[in-house]
């Protein structure tokens, strides 16, 4: 079983990945599909992303921490491109999710796991 703090973070991690995978649909159904094709493709790295740190965290691996950071780092960034299309609801969405995955990861970044 992992710590209690981690199912915060499993959690939105996979709100992220599930938020990350509507955005790539709605951005390929897009009448220009050329304006957000670069936010599906950092959406369809942060859904990667999101799921292996959701299953590091679940397993207790010593990487999760590390993986917490990248995972931040992601979620910020595609926050960041999504929310330049908040019309799009899908988007907006995405947004709301990966700030929450990116706040979480961040906690557990931050923290030092404890020697084994």
């Amino acid at each position: 079983m992992w710590p209690p703090k981690f199912s915060d973070a499993i959690d939105a991690c996979n709100v992220a990945r599930r938020r990350c995978e509507r955005l790539v649909t709605a951005g390929l159904a897009q009448p220009d599909v050329n304006t957000v094709a670069s936010v599906i493709v950092t959406a369809r790295d942060c859904a990667r992303i999101a799921t292996l740190t959701s299953q590091m965290l679940e397993r207790g691996s010593k990487y999760a921490y590390p993986l917490c950071e990248v995972c931040a780092r992601a979620c910020d960034e595609l926050a960041k491109a999504a929310g330049k299309h908040s019309k799009i609801e899908a988007f907006s969405r995405c947004v709301e999710a990966c700030r929450k995955c990116a706040q979480e990861c961040s906690k557990l970044a931050k923290a030092k796991k404890p020697k084994a």
